[in-house]
């Protein structure tokens, strides 16, 4: 009986581990974190041959001394011969825009014809437009105290638009030159062929000199729309025809 109950407890007994007996094997966690470092390692430090690529300039896909496109061969791009020849000296230069009004004489472009005169008549026409037509025109005008009428013709338009016009003294005694003495309108509808402007003399009758009207076009009178000057003089009732 002594003999059995030893045998067990020696069996319940853990054995004692011996100093001189072999290490114990590597765990998991162990290998995983070795094989990081080690990859680690290898991508923070480059291959000798990578090292000598990169210290190689890279070459450049076209070179200097190739030809692509004709013009590689060249240091600058080569000049295009021009049709135009050179301007020569002495030349003016040459401008595209058109010459500027000369606001001092009759004006042009929408007018087709302007005359003063003593009297007019003014009759329907077919479009049911104002048809006018001076009676005796002239430039040389008597010195009464009846009003002088500038009647004018214009081309065809397709938008109405106003005529003005300015009269001033150019050479009267005892009047300046920059005296505004009448001014007058007209609108001119799309049916409108002609029109006239009516000047009143400054005084009981017209002064002895010439005279000048300023025409503008537009819806008002200014400094960009005037078109021109016409000029009518004015002299003794008695020396006129």
């Amino acid at each position: 009986m002594q003999s059995l109950y030893m045998k067990r407890w020696d069996k319940q007994q853990p054995k004692p581990i011996m100093k001189d007996s072999p290490a114990s094997p590597i765990s998991g966690n162990h290998m995983f974190f070795l094989t990081a470092i080690l990859w680690v390692f290898l991508l923070v430090t480059p291959l000798p041959l990578h090292a000598e690529e990169l210290k190689q300039p890279l070459t450049p896909v076209f070179q200097p001394d190739e030809t692509q496109h004709g013009f590689s061969e060249f240091q600058s791009l080569p000049e295009i011969p021009s049709s135009t020849p050179p301007p020569q000296q002495g030349d003016k230069p040459h401008s595209d825009l058109s010459p500027p009004i000369n606001t001092e004489q009759p004006p042009k472009g929408v007018f087709y014809q302007l005359d003063f005169a003593k009297d007019l008549e003014d009759d329907e026409g077919m479009r049911r437009g104002h048809f006018v037509f001076p009676i005796n025109p002239t430039s040389t005008l008597p010195s009464d105290g009846q009003p002088i009428y500038l009647v004018f013709q214009v081309h065809s338009h397709f938008a109405s638009y106003e005529v003005f016009g300015q009269l001033y003294p150019e050479h009267v005694t005892d009047l300046s030159p920059d005296t505004l003495l009448d001014e007058d309108a007209m609108h001119l509808a799309l049916e409108d062929d002609s029109g006239y402007l009516q000047f009143d003399p400054p005084t009981h009758q017209w002064p002895i000199g010439t005279y000048r009207v300023k025409i503008f076009v537009g819806f008002e009178a200014s400094q960009f729309n005037l078109m021109g000057t016409m000029r009518f003089s004015v002299i003794p009732a008695s020396a006129s025809p």
